[in-house]
């Protein structure tokens, strides 16, 4: 048997450590001296803490590891777990350094003043639609094909305008990068009646202010603010939802460079 310090010492790991596991039932000494409070472990239990470090040291909780360690959930259901937050994370952070790297190399106020505002008449079509909420811009292309397919189940026949316009309506009232509240819609040859969360409606014609952005997605800040002045300047009133008119994107570009969407304002010009 080992008192706690010599314990410490073969296990790498602090008193405190082992305190802490001690009390929350992770790792318990096999023996507490009655008398004087003293704990002992087995040298056997050095297996468990091994463990007990590894899962720790790919991030798994403590609290995790204590449902593994009682059964109440299995080792692959916490790694798989793990995996997924880690892919997560990942893509946060590739996200700010893109972010960061435009920064650095590019001033953001010359950026807007370069987009190009037009404007232009966007005619009248019927539309399928169904609300979203959104984790992040990037889940739109899980969503928006996802509506493509539920549609098409249960309307096989139905055909899509011809050349097809597919636009995504921002409902938060302001731009936003997360927590998106969206209405996805496609334009369609006929309407059909309205099933679950999809429905069939006329979008009326619309005269717009319209930007393209040109790659990734968490540039659509710029483009919104581009579209902002514009209409400020043109003393122009918004009248309807913004659209983002995917035109091409990760279903026929190979690189998120050559995704070309275009941002469309409704408005009545003062």
């Amino acid at each position: 048997m080992l008192k706690i310090g010599d314990f410490s010492k073969m296990g790498k790991t602090t008193v405190k450590t082992l305190r802490y596991y001690d009390s929350i039932g992770l790792l318990r000494p096999k023996q507490i001296d009655a008398d004087n409070g003293y704990r002992w472990y087995a040298t056997d239990q050095l297996i468990a803490l091994y463990q007990i470090q590894q899962w720790r040291q790919l991030g798994i909780s403590v609290e995790m590891i204590g449902k593994i360690l009682r059964g109440e959930a299995s080792e692959s259901v916490a790694m798989d777990q793990r995996r997924q937050q880690i892919s997560t994370d990942l893509d946060l952070m590739q996200y700010q350094l893109r972010r960061i790297e435009r920064v650095l190399t590019t001033d953001t106020k010359e950026r807007i003043m370069k987009i190009n505002v037009i404007i232009k008449e966007l005619p009248a079509c019927i539309v399928m639609a169904r609300k979203a909420a959104l984790p992040h811009y990037q889940d739109l292309l899980r969503e928006i094909p996802a509506t493509g397919a539920k549609v098409g189940q249960q309307y096989p026949d139905l055909k899509c305008t011809q050349p097809e316009y597919c636009f995504v309506k921002e409902l938060d009232g302001e731009y936003r990068e997360k927590d998106i509240h969206a209405e996805i819609c496609q334009a369609v040859e006929t309407i059909k009646p309205n099933f679950d969360d999809v429905e069939f409606r006329k979008e009326p014609k619309v005269t717009a202010a319209c930007a393209l952005l040109q790659g990734s997605y968490d540039r659509f800040g710029e483009v919104y603010a581009a579209l902002m002045q514009w209409i400020e300047d043109n003393h122009a009133e918004i009248i309807g939802e913004p659209r983002e008119s995917y035109i091409d994107g990760i279903w026929n570009k190979e690189s998120e460079e050559e995704w070309l969407t275009e941002v469309q304002f409704p408005i009545r010009l003062g």
